[in-house]
C-alpha cells in the first residue's frame, strides 16, 4: 500500500513552505501557443475569439512568465505536456 498526495496547480512550485514539503516535485512544460489554443478550445463557448485572445495577451502570458515558468527550475522532474507517453508514468511510478 502506497501513502500518496498530489497537489496540482499552477503555482503550487512557487512557495517555498510548499515546495519544501513534497518529495517528488513534477513541472509539466508546454509550449506557449499551445497553451493558447487548449485555452481557446477550452473557452471558446463562453467567450469570444477576441476576449479570449486579448486576456491571454494582456494578462495570461505575462503572469505565466513571471510567476509559473520560473518555478519549473525547482522541479525534481519536468515532463513535455505536449505529449501523452506511458514513459511519464514510468517515471513517476519509479
Amino acid at each position: 500500500m502506497y501513502d500518496v498526495v498530489i497537489i496540482e496547480g499552477l503555482m503550487v512550485l512557487y512557495f517555498k513552505e510548499i515546495r519544501e514539503k513534497i518529495d517528488l516535485k513534477i513541472f509539466v512544460d508546454c509550449p506557449s501557443d499551445e497553451r493558447l489554443i487548449r485555452r481557446l478550445k477550452r473557452d471558446r463557448n463562453e467567450q469570444t475569439f477576441d476576449e479570449i485572445s486579448s486576456e491571454y495577451l494582456d494578462l495570461v502570458r505575462h503572469r505565466h512568465n513571471e510567476f509559473v515558468e520560473p518555478t519549473k527550475w525547482h522541479a525534481d522532474l519536468i515532463l513535455n505536456g505536449s505529449t501523452s507517453s506511458n514513459n511519464h508514468l514510468d517515471l513517476v511510478r519509479k
